[in-house]
């Protein structure tokens, strides 16, 4: 399960993640949603194995909209 809310503008969640490294190695995640000038989404997510006390980048993604994103087909 993940918790999180606002936070200076970001989406911010954590929890527990089972496996996130591959079995058996479990750990903390915190990933932050931030819009971007262009529209876009980034998604960055950073993992702790020791609790919280440190953590490492894991995962940088950008989402961007389809190009038909809020077209209508006529039909």
């Amino acid at each position: 399960d993940f918790k999180g809310g606002l936070e200076g503008g970001a989406m911010v969640i954590a929890g527990r993640w089972q496996g996130v490294n591959g079995p058996g190695t479990d750990g903390f995640v915190r990933i932050t949603y931030r819009k971007q000038p262009d529209g876009s989404v980034r998604q960055v997510g950073m993992i702790s194995t020791d609790d919280g006390k440190t953590f490492q980048p894991s995962f940088d993604l950008t989402y961007r909209p389809s190009r038909s994103a809020g077209a209508r087909s006529a039909h």
